[in-house]
């Protein structure tokens, strides 16, 4: 039987660390489970990460249960009005405590053998193991990491206890925001767009993290022939841990869902990329701020969920508008390319 040889591999040369001269990566960066598990390590669990909106867990007693990557992690406002974040997971077991959604809980007990933390993640009853000798109930509380409220509306966390925090890194883009957005910390979460992309995460970022593409992609969103936006050009600015890209002065005339510039709060349009993995934006023509959450489920599947903050709840028929223009156009056409 003949010896069939393999096909020479073309070689990856180095990358380039120099983001000007730089290609694009090699294609195994977006879909080898072995770089995606160094991503994991390197990038997601030593980064902040968006776990929840504030107004989730804003009284004593809210909680949110959610997985970020691949862990699962309950965000909680203790008793105490502080606001604490731990891992899903009963230290004696090792079984969930709770369903990933929200609510308010007093404790959370954990279905296996009920033994019971409060809000402080301290462990309030073990089921009788206390009689056991040399047992000590602190030994055993929920496992806790960093959490951080940021910009008024939002929580993050960070696996990891060492590191600056958010604030110290990115506050910078907070006061854009207000700067921005008219009314900013008044605004009210009153709508979400979640899916799932088969795509990896870095495609999702990289799409975000640019408007080059906007006018080819987007014909209805920027251009010449565009209903929102006439222009082709872009403002872009970058700091150490976030980018900001602006795109000036929508159609006085608006067709995407009809407004007159002389009455609009807004007229620019606006997008940030925050490292790692979430985005912000903010278009014309009233205030309005959106969450763009990028989650990666795997090398090539990625969970995002835009959440969209409006001056009224419910939303008026002008700020539903912007939702469906941005879900079921702009959007649509992201997923596509």
């Amino acid at each position: 039987m003949p010896i069939t040889k393999a096909p020479k591999l073309r070689p990856i040369k180095p990358l380039n660390t120099d983001a000007q001269n730089s290609p694009t990566l090699p294609g195994t960066y977006y879909y080898d489970p072995a770089i995606f598990e160094q991503e994991k390590q390197k990038i997601f669990y030593k980064n902040w990460l968006f776990a929840c909106h504030a107004s989730q867990v804003a009284k004593p007693g809210d909680y949110v249960a959610t997985t970020l990557i691949d862990q699962d992690i309950i965000v909680v406002r203790g008793r105490d009005k502080k606001l604490r974040a731990f891992f899903n997971v009963c230290p004696h077991r090792g079984s969930h405590l709770c369903e990933n959604g929200g609510g308010n809980k007093k404790t959370f007990v954990c279905p296996y053998h009920n033994w019971t933390f409060d809000t402080t993640g301290f462990l309030k009853d073990s089921n009788g193991a206390d009689l056991m000798p040399h047992f000590d109930a602190a030994d055993y509380s929920l496992a806790e990491m960093r959490v951080e409220e940021f910009g008024t509306h939002m929580v993050f966390v960070n696996f990891s206890a060492e590191g600056p925090s958010l604030a110290s890194m990115a506050g910078g883009i907070v006061d854009e925001f207000r700067e921005a957005v008219p009314g900013y910390d008044d605004l009210v979460l009153t709508a979400s767009d979640p899916f799932d992309l088969k795509a990896n995460w870095k495609i999702a970022i990289g799409n975000f993290a640019e408007c080059y593409h906007c006018p080819f992609a987007h014909p209805a969103f920027m251009g010449s022939n565009s209903s929102l936006f006439s222009t082709e050009a872009w403002e872009n600015k970058t700091a150490d841990y976030y980018s900001s890209h602006i795109v000036h002065n929508a159609r006085p005339k608006n067709r995407a869902y009809g407004f007159d510039l002389e009455t609009a709060d807004m007229v620019n349009g606006y997008i940030w990329a925050l490292w790692p993995n979430t985005l912000f934006m903010a278009w014309p023509p009233s205030s309005n701020f959106i969450v763009f959450k990028v989650d990666p489920k795997g090398p090539e599947m990625t969970f995002e969920s835009l959440d969209y903050y409006f001056k009224n709840d419910p939303p008026t028929k002008k700020e539903v508008e912007v939702v469906k223009f941005h879900s079921d156009v702009v959007n649509e056409q992201d997923i596509k390319v």
